[in-house]
Parts: C-alpha cells; sequence; structure tokens
C-alpha cells in the first residue's frame, strides 16, 4: 500500500502529535508499505537528517505555538512527487497549513482521506492572537473550534481519535461520521534500559543531577505551555522539599511557558530543586526517562497522553493530574497516582514514596506493553482497508420519507454509515427509488449534486427576493456561505440563467436607467457595472442603448439645484463646485458643458459682496498673527482669488473698508 502521511509537526520536533506520525511511519515501513511524509521545513540551526521519502514545505514558526509552523496550502513540486507515488490512501495528522494540502491533494486525485483528531484545540483558544487574550471572547472561539472539527470530521473517509473521551468530545460537536478509538502506539523497546547505552546514560545522569545522587526526582518531559500546568508541580516542590529534603524536578522540553517557569521556581526559593534541559531530539529522550525516579504531569490537554506511556515503558511510575482521557492508562495505586489540585499532588509524592516503588516500576513497565507500536499498526491499516473500500462502494437505500415543501428525505446505508440526502418528490418518482435499492457511486455523486444544486438554488431564490444579483454577486454570495463547491455552483447559476432570474444585460440596462435618474452619470455607471462583474460585451450594448440626452437633462437639473441652494460660493467658486460634482457622478465633459450653459451663474451684486466681506474677514483672523502690511494685503488677496473672486471687486472691497494691514517694520 502506499500511503501519505500529512502533517505540520515532524522530527525532530518533541510533541505528541510528531512522535506519533513518526511511529505510524516506521511501523508501516517495517511492514513493506510506500509511505511520503509531508510536512514543514526543519526550524534553522537544527541538526537533523530525514528518513527516507520525507517531503518539506517551506514554513512560518508561530511563536504562541511552540514546534508549530504554517506552510503554504499548495506546492506544485510537492504535489509532482504526490502524483509520481500514487497514493491509495491520505493520513492527515493535522488541520491546518499541511493537513489543508492533504484535503486538497485527496481531492484532486480522488484518494481517499483518514484524519486523526490528535489536539483538543479549545484547550488552545488563549493562543489566538489578541483576541484570545480576551476572556469574554474564549466562549466565541470555542465555538468556532468545534465548528472546524466538525467540518473536518464530517468531510474525511474515515476519522480516528486516540482515546474514548476525545471521541465523546467529538461527538458534542455534532460529527455524523462513524469515530473508530485508536491509541497511538509506541516502540517500546526504545525505551528498555538494555537497549541504552550505558555510558550516554551516565552523561544525562550527570547532567540533571541524578548521578551517584540519593536525590528523588521527577520528571516532566513535553511541550512547555501554560496549558500542561508544570507551575503546579513547581509550586509543590516548597511543600516538599522538608519531608523530602533532596527531592528534584527536572523539565524536558521547550515551548512558550519556559522564561515564566524559570522565574516561578526563582520565587520560590527552589531554583536548586529544578533542572531545566530544554528540547532534546527523540533518540536521547529514553535516557532522561531512565535519569529518573518517576513521572509527573499536571497537564489538562491530553487527547492520550503518549509521554506517559514512554515514562511506564521506561519503568517509571506515573503521577498524573486526573483525566478522563488517562482512564485504562493509569492504574491509580497500581503503576501510578492520580491528583486534583496542589494539595492532592503533594500527598501523591508522599504516597509514592512510602510505597513498594520497585514493584510500581514493574507493573508500570508491565501495563505499558498493550499500546505497542504492532498493536498500533494493525488497528490503523485496517482502518485504511476501509477507507479505500469506500471508495468504491455502492449504498443501500434504507428508508424514504416525505418531509415539507413537495421534499423526500432519502436514507443510504453502508455498513454503519447513514447519509440522509434530501431530494424533490419529483426526483424519488422519476428515477423510481425505494427502499432495499442498491445505489451505485456514480448515482450516489448524482443524487448528491441534485441536491446541493436543489438547496442553492432555493437559496439563490431566496437572495433574489430582495434584489437582483448579477451573475458574478450571486456567485460570490454563494462562495460565501461555504455550503457550495464551485462545480455546484456553475450549475445553480446555468439554471437561473436558463429562467432568466439572472440576466446581466437586463440588469445592466436597468440599473444604468436607474441610476440615471438618480443623477448618475453613464461613465460612472459603466464603472460600477464593471466591478459588479458585467463583461466587456454586455458593457457594449449597454453604450449602444445609452441616451446622452437624459444624461444632460439630469445634469441641468443636478446643476438648477446646486445654483438655486448656493449660499457660500462666488460666482467663479460656484461653477468649479459645479464641474467638480458633475465630473464625480460620472457625466461626461461635453455633457457638463451642455449642462452648465443653460444657467447664467450670474449673482446678484450685494450678495457676492456680503460673501466677499465674510471670506475677508476670515482670511484677516486667518493670517493677521504672522503677517503685517505688504505680506498680508497679498496672502489675502491671493486667498480670496482663490475662493473665486476678481481682483478688482476684491481691490474695491478693500479700500472701501479701509482696509489697514499695518506696517512691515
Amino acid at each position: 500500500m502506499r500511503i501519505g502521511i500529512f502533517t505540520d509537526t515532524y522530527l525532530p520536533d518533541i510533541n505528541g502529535v510528531a512522535s506519533s506520525s513518526h511511529i505510524l511511519r516506521n511501523e508501516l515501513v517495517k511492514h513493506g508499505h510506500d509511505v511520503l511524509v509531508v510536512t514543514t521545513e526543519i526550524k534553522k540551526g537544527t541538526e537533523y537528517i530525514d528518513d527516507d521519502n520525507v517531503y518539506r514545505l517551506s514554513g512560518i514558526e508561530l511563536k504562541n505555538l511552540y514546534d508549530y509552523r504554517l506552510s503554504s496550502f499548495f506546492s506544485l513540486k510537492a504535489m509532482a512527487k504526490i502524483k509520481a507515488m500514487d497514493l491509495d490512501v491520505i493520513h492527515v495528522q493535522t488541520e491546518f497549513s499541511i493537513g489543508i494540502f492533504g484535503k486538497i491533494v485527496a481531492h484532486l486525485l480522488n484518494i481517499p482521506v483518514v484524519y486523526t483528531y490528535h489536539t483538543q484545540y479549545e484547550d488552545y483558544v488563549h493562543y489566538a492572537p489578541v483576541i484570545g487574550k480576551i476572556e469574554p471572547m474564549q466562549p466565541l472561539l470555542k465555538k468556532g473550534v468545534s465548528w472546524i472539527s466538525r467540518i473536518y470530521g464530517d468531510n474525511c473517509t474515515e476519522l480516528v481519535a486516540p482515546s474514548v473521551k476525545t471521541k465523546e468530545i467529538l461527538e458534542t460537536y455534532g460529527i455524523e461520521n462513524d469515530i473508530h478509538v485508536i491509541p497511538t502506539g509506541l516502540e517500546l523497546e526504545r525505551f528498555e534500559a538494555s537497549n541504552l547505552n550505558e555510558q550516554q546514560l551516565t552523561e544525562v545522569k550527570k547532567e540533571c543531577g541524578t548521578y551517584e545522587s540519593s536525590a528523588f526526582t521527577l520528571i516532566f518531559l513535553g511541550r512547555v505551555a501554560p496549558e500542561k500546568s508544570i507551575d503546579m508541580v513547581i509550586s509543590a516542590l516548597p511543600y516538599l522539599k522538608d519531608a523530602v529534603p533532596e527531592i528534584r524536578l527536572v523539565v524536558v522540553g521547550g515551548g512558550p511557558g519556559l522564561d515564566e517557569l524559570k522565574t516561578l521556581a526563582v520565587d520560590l526559593d527552589v531554583e536548586d530543586k529544578v533542572y531545566f534541559a530544554g528540547p532534546k531530539d527523540g533518540t536521547v529522550v529514553p535516557y532522561y526517562y531512565h535519569a529518573c525516579d518517576a513521572f509527573i504531569s499536571a497537564s489538562t490537554s491530553e487527547t492520550q497522553g503518549l509521554t506517559y506511556i514512554e515514562a511506564m515503558a521506561a519503568g517509571l511510575p506515573v503521577l498524573a493530574r486526573y483525566d478522563k482521557n488517562l482512564d485504562g492508562i493509569i492504574q491509580n495505586q497500581s503503576n501510578g497516582y492520580f491528583f486534583e489540585d496542589l494539595d492532592s499532588l503533594v500527598a501523591c509524592v508522599k504516597q509514592l514514596l512510602a510505597t513498594n516503588l520497585a514493584q510500581m516500576k514493574q507493573q508500570a513497565y508491565a501495563d505499558s506493553k498493550q499500546y505497542s507500536s504492532e498493536v498500533f499498526y494493525e488497528k490503523i491499516y485496517d482502518v485504511y482497508k476501509k477507507a479505500i473500500l469506500h471508495k468504491h462502494y455502492s449504498y443501500k437505500i434504507d428508508n424514504i420519507s416525505a418531509r415539507p415543501n413537495e421534499m423526500c428525505e432519502v436514507v443510504l446505508k453502508l455498513d454503519n454509515h447513514h447519509i440522509s440526502l434530501h431530494l424533490p418528490e419529483k426526483y424519488v418518482l422519476a428515477h423510481q427509488l425505494e427502499i432495499g435499492q442498491v445505489i451505485e457511486q456514480d448515482t450516489f455523486k448524482d443524487m448528491q449534486t441534485y441536491e446541493f444544486v436543489v438547496k442553492g438554488y432555493k437559496k439563490a431564490l431566496k437572495y433574489l427576493t430582495t434584489r437582483d444579483y448579477t451573475k458574478k454577486q450571486m456567485i460570490e454570495k454563494l462562495e460565501k456561505t461555504g455550503d457550495y463547491e464551485s462545480q455546484y455552483i456553475e450549475i445553480i447559476i446555468s439554471l437561473l440563467e436558463d429562467k432568466k432570474l439572472i440576466d446581466d444585460e437586463n440588469f445592466a440596462l436597468d440599473y444604468v436607467k436607474r441610476t440615471s435618474r438618480m443623477g448618475m452619470g453613464i461613465r460612472k455607471s459603466i464603472r460600477k457595472l464593471k466591478e459588479k462583474g458585467i463583461s466587456d460585451e454586455v458593457i457594449e450594448i449597454v453604450k449602444a442603448n445609452y441616451s446622452r440626452a437624459i444624461d444632460v437633462e439630469t445634469a441641468q437639473e443636478m446643476v438648477r439645484k446646486i445654483y438655486r441652494n448656493n449660499k457660500t460660493r462666488s460666482k467663479a467658486a460656484l461653477k468649479h463646485a459645479v464641474r467638480d460634482k458633475l465630473f464625480y457622478n460620472g457625466y461626461e465633459p461635453d455633457v457638463i458643458e451642455e449642462a452648465m450653459a443653460d444657467i447664467p451663474f450670474e449673482l446678484n451684486d450685494q450678495f457676492e459682496r456680503q460673501l466677499l466681506h465674510k471670506e475677508l474677514e476670515k482670511a484677516k483672523k486667518k493670517y493677521s498673527a504672522k503677517y503685517t502690511g505688504r505680506e498680508l494685503q497679498n496672502k489675502i488677496f491671493v486667498y480670496l482669488s482663490r475662493k473665486g473672486f476678481e481682483y478688482d471687486l476684491i481691490k474695491e472691497v478693500s479700500e472701501e473698508g479701509n482696509e489697514d494691514f499695518g506696517s512691515n517694520d
């Protein structure tokens, strides 16, 4: 089988998704399958050599989400490589850039998609830039997250969740797709002491301060971020150091919360008890487990908790904040302890020290065996086979029931999958659909297309009851809903055009008539029509039907109105304002001149003098603080001239008023 694994994060990143994707890749290759991993580029400065068939797209690191990068949603070079491999199935591990690319590839090449929901994104909404920091907005963001998850969950061939709790969360989102619960498996042998290099283990112990030390050392390994609640663990140390003087905490990993935790350790006077190892390559991670005595995590955002199982495979008991996802992994008081808050965390550490630690380590190691990568592979491979089968299926009609408005609900079934289609009664009768009838894939696609077209056609009719639309406007309106793919929209538009419910030519002719009456010239009308998507061919028809006489008439009326309402402008300024207004409204220059020709633009002498006096006073206030004498006079004369007053009138009014502009001395 040829499988494509699409993920935004991959080794050398340290997180559950990266680990799960790598483990899956290794198991598939081990069982003879061809695997292509499509992911984002390695962070600069990282020394890491990829396995065969890993294709990396350039990406942008998200500072708020450590180890996560965004790439472009499409790559022609990657597409060529994917086509060459002729993939049988695509397995999408993440929802964003690479995940979207995987969905696009699957759609273009008709490849079934398996989607694993790794991350409970409701716990991460606070990372959203700006808006995520506003607490009242977080419920809205969580609602958006659930909507996105539902869209993803229902738009894949098969859906995988790593735990029962995750499945139940997805079901609350309204996902109708069947959900396979498959815990991620681990390459457990990597964590066994017999497979470690003794010298390297000694070096790691020295680094962590546990070599030849009697200190009881707890380890946290994972992304260092607020949702992991590592601050709770550090806050417990002051309460433990009296009872366990040599207690120690090793934090392995990097992330956005690292600096805050270092500051917290200093503030609590336990900086000598905490060692921040930073992010580590997956190949050395087992050594850090074996350098410590027990694993601890107060995380509230796990979908499965791979690091818990890794620690158990290394023979470490686990202290964990209770989460339903961990039921079945951690057996309280057998291979570890659950706690719920700071007080119970402190009590659990003390209880762990008082128990038979060697026996608990053995039990943790034994319990980890059920999460082997081999079992993981077998379950995922079964899902792949089912996904491929579903690309070549036949549906059987399970039920047909009447619905309002002469519609029918047709329910089709394959295995445990049910899909409901809402079709007109006339379609059901015309195609003689009946319960028990087998529907081949091509027929099913036709039925699905018909449903989408009918739904979209009714939506378009609803829009058209409020106003007329051009072809472009209706396409954009339907696209904006997000409910209809382009091929369905094309059919809907074609039906609307056949029935003359959308007619760009009539729309354009009516628009010009209407806007002309409202005082818009042909030039502006044509520009607006082009913005609405009217073609050049239709524009030529509009021009051929254009009545210049109507434009002149409406322009004249506008000129008369401006002339009648003039209260502040001089004769010259008034003419200028009229020309500007008509030009802005889209009238051609020759139409403007003809419309203005019949208006005398004569102002009462007394009125114009009054206007001049007002403007003279304004000019004096404006310039007298800075200028005097001849300079002031010149400034005022220029100001009044720009206002459209004639030089002789300005001089006359100034002399009449015996204007004194002061001295330049």
